[in-house]
């Protein structure tokens, strides 16, 4: 089982060509992308950019939020990474890939890329959006979104 969760400057490419996810071979039955992009729009303003800064930890809460995602989503035996990785759980999923981005992005930019590969697509899906739900809970990462009027404003900032 593929296991790459990695916190990055760098912008993140076409899925299908993003190194790692190209290298993953394709035997599972179903794989699920999810490219959360940096969208124009918030409440009704404009935004034209958005910068993400991260604590010096955060890639750890990072591996931790993912793993938890697969302990709460697939049954005792059914998770996919060895022991060591994510407890009891084993078999069931053949890769998951993650990438957050922090720096400035711009508009249409991906910030978040997951992608689940699993034999089959319900472990796929619910893994996918679970891992979502986790990052956005537990990992620290801040997004000061600034907006076409000249004001910012800080979101998931304690």
């Amino acid at each position: 089982m593929i296991f790459d969760v990695k916190i990055t400057e760098k912008p993140l490419a076409d899925p299908s060509s993003s190194p790692g996810i190209a290298d993953i071979p394709a035997t599972s039955g179903a794989r699920v992308v999810f490219n959360g992009c940096v969208r124009n729009h918030d409440g009704g303003q404009g935004v034209t950019h958005l910068i993400y800064s991260a604590h010096p930890e955060a890639e750890k809460f990072l591996i931790k939020a993912v793993r938890d995602a697969i302990q709460f989503s697939l049954p005792e035996g059914e998770g996919a990474l060895s022991s060591e990785v994510a407890g009891d759980n084993a078999e069931s999923l053949d890769a998951v890939f993650v990438r957050h981005r922090i720096g400035r992005l711009e508009i249409g930019e991906t910030a978040l890329l997951v992608v689940v590969d699993a034999p089959h697509r319900a472990a796929a899906f619910k893994v996918s959006t679970e891992i979502v739900d986790q990052i956005k809970a537990q990992v620290p990462i801040w997004k000061d979104q600034y907006f076409s009027d000249g004001s910012n404003h800080w979101s998931n900032c304690p």
